[in-house]
Formats: C-alpha cells, structure tokens, sequence
C-alpha cells in the first residue's frame, strides 16, 4: 500500500499544477467551469446588435445652384470660386466636385479626428463670404455634413402601363409618399426619376421688336403672376382661418394669357410660343473635377478634367 501512495505522488509530482488542482479539488473546479459558462451564455442573450450602427463620416458637401448654366460654367464661375475658398481650412484630407446643368457640388473629407459639425460652420463661414464672387442669379449655397443614417434602406420603383410617367410621378407625390411617411418608423421619403414638368416661353424678336418689349419685362410679368403667399388669419370664437394668394398657372393657355403690357392689351401670347415640356430624369452632361490631395499644406489636383466633359 505505501508502495501505491508512493507511485501515485511520484506522478502527480510530473503533472501540470493547473491539472493537479484540478484534480485534487474537482468541486471547485467544476463549480469554476459552470460559472464560466453560465457568464457566456448571459452575456449573449443580454449582448446589444444595431442593424444600423451610428458611424460618423467627416465629410461636408456645399451645393449651389444656376438655373440655366452650363457645366462648363458652372465649373468655371462656381465650383472652381467655392473649391479655392475652402482649400485652405485645416483638417481637409480631399476635395472632390462635380459640375452638371445647373448645378454644382463640392465634397469635402475631412480628417478622422475633425468634428464635421465644426467643420460645417467654418465652411459655411466661407462659402458666405465668396458669395458676391459667384455670379448673378446664383441660388444660396447649402452646407450639409454627411450622415449615413439619413440614407434610404428601401428602394423601389413604380410604373404604369398606359399611362404617362408625368401622371405617375403626381400619384406618387400627392397620395403614395403622404401614406408612406404615416408608416411606423419611417424617418423620411425620397422620390427620384419622374420627369418634371416645365413651361417654355420661347420669345419671337420681331414681336419684342414690334411692341418695343424687352425680354426682362415678360420675365417680371410671368413671375409677378405666379404667386403663393398667405395674406392673413381671422379668428373668431376661438377658430382660426388662414387666408393665402394663390394664382399659379396651369396649363399653357393660363400661361399665355398673362398680360406683359396691361395698357396696350399684349399678353405673352402675342410675345411668344408657349408649351407644356417635360424636363429629362436625367442630365445629359457633366464636368468632374479630381480629387485633390493635400502637399506640405497645399491643395494640388491630381488630375485634371476639361470642363464639360465627364
């Protein structure tokens, strides 16, 4: 019997001492083990999963537009104006911008460790003092800093057969995206595609000529008749009535009824060729600019891009 005890301590002496306590002591040990895994198994049913993380991006983006500009003047006269203002704040790794048909966007990124929300207002800053650089006729540029969480998670298309995109694009605003924004959770409603509808004045120069009518008065008249503005409230007995000037034209006949010249009885018609056209979903041109990176505390292009071209 010593001979056995002396065996059985010779090789317990050979033993890993984590293996031997194990052994010696199993209660504790297998308590130990149950208590491990009961900690993992809380810990996965209590473990928090966001299909839709917070992630900041730095990145602040300046659009501006002019109706009627070209993408090489747009390139020009607006996005080249807004990217030399802002090259030179701190913080700014890149600066990409794109110049299409009356429109003009410039993205700016930003550092990992730059508060976007800062850097929006220092841009902001800017972009208001090189407004009077831009030219005339330019609408006021908007800053906005990037978010993901504001991008849409479900997309869709809707179409019609037999029936006019135009018609399907006004269902679509007035009855489908006001049902869509009542649903539960639902932040926001995008509607992108349906062509947009758009009345062309094209003016005829002998009648300018003829009348002694320059283009700017049938510009002022057209927009002095196309208004929508409240007037007032009355209140009474604790109701309150909202009153609102409204006179929008139409069709085209409303339009070309306009009168230009009230004394002498001259409307646009008289003026000019009135239609109903329907602008494209999509714009045929744009003008890119590459990216630029920052040198020694200098912005350089990297590539260049004629304007005009995509």
């Amino acid at each position: 019997m010593a001979t056995l005890r002396e065996l059985q301590a010779q090789l317990f002496d050979k033993i890993n001492p984590a293996v031997k306590f194990s052994v010696t002591r199993y209660v504790l040990a297998v308590g130990f083990f149950i208590a491990v895994v009961v900690f993992g198994l809380v810990s996965t049913v209590n473990l928090g999963v966001d299909l839709l993380p917070t992630v900041n991006i730095p990145v602040v983006v300046v659009n501006v537009s002019y109706s009627g500009a070209s993408p090489s003047v747009m390139d020009q006269q607006v996005t080249q104006v807004i990217e030399n203002t802002v090259s030179t704040l701190q913080g700014i790794t890149d600066i990409n911008s794109t110049s299409s048909s009356g429109s003009s966007r410039v993205v700016l990124s930003l550092t990992a460790d730059t508060d976007k929300n800062t850097a929006a207002n220092q841009v902001s800053a800017r972009v208001s003092a090189a407004v009077r650089r831009l030219p005339t006729g330019v609408s006021a540029p908007t800053v906005q800093t990037f978010d993901p969480n504001s991008q849409p998670i479900l997309q869709f298309g809707i179409s019609a057969k037999g029936i006019p995109m135009s018609d399907v694009g006004d269902w679509v605003d007035n009855d489908l995206a006001p049902q869509l924004e009542r649903v539960d959770g639902v932040a926001n409603v995008q509607i992108d595609g349906a062509p947009t509808r758009q009345f062309q004045v094209l003016l005829n120069p002998d009648q300018l000529a003829s009348y002694k009518i320059n283009p700017q008065q049938v510009t002022t008249a057209i927009t002095s008749n196309a208004i929508t503005q409240p007037i007032g409230n009355i209140t009474s007995n604790n109701n309150t009535v909202t009153f609102s000037t409204t006179n929008l034209p139409e069709n085209v006949k409303e339009v070309a009824a306009i009168l230009v010249d009230p004394v002498r009885g001259i409307s646009v018609g008289d003026l000019a060729v009135v239609r109903d056209f329907p602008l494209p979903t999509k714009r045929p041109q744009t003008a890119t600019r590459w990216p630029w990176r920052r040198r020694s505390g200098t912005f350089w292009p990297r590539k260049s891009c004629p304007p005009g071209t995509a």
